[in-house]
């Protein structure tokens, strides 16, 4: 998808498929890439999620992971206001339409302005992906 964002894909038994966005930590940030979005408006719509419950779901047991990530990915979008979530280019898009907004069936060509980041997290919760970051340590069995 992006540098600095894993996928991440996993078929629980008991949760069904979860389909992850997740920052890749930078120089001691978990938020990464994500960062600009820190003390934003788009800040509500990523998931901060403990690493132990994102360890546990890639063992095999999703249920801490799925409680930490509330609803579903395409549905985020509304915590945001209209004007919040509204595709800058709505003036001058040629193809604008009432879906051009965080949160509901967003076009790909969705432009979130600034930062550019937010613009990819809009498109991949449409896509049904949680994005995440992922706080405090993950462990391996392994």
């Amino acid at each position: 998808m992006i540098e600095g964002l894993r996928e991440v894909q996993l078929n629980d038994k008991e949760q069904g498929e979860l389909r992850l966005l997740v920052a890749t930590p930078r120089a001691g940030d978990a938020w990464g890439v994500l960062a600009p979005l820190r003390k934003t408006p788009w800040e509500r719509i990523i998931r901060v999620v403990p690493g132990e419950a994102l360890s546990h779901a890639l063992h095999g047991y999703a249920t801490p992971l799925v409680r930490a990530l509330g609803p579903d990915p395409r549905r985020v979008g509304r915590r945001l206001t209209e004007a919040e979530a509204r595709c800058v280019q709505h003036k001058t898009c040629l193809s604008v339409t009432a879906k051009c907004r965080a949160g509901s069936d967003v076009p790909y060509c969705f432009d979130a302005g600034t930062p550019e980041i937010a613009s990819v997290v809009v498109v991949a919760l449409h896509g049904g992906w949680h994005v995440v970051v992922v706080e405090g340590p993950e462990f391996s069995l392994g």
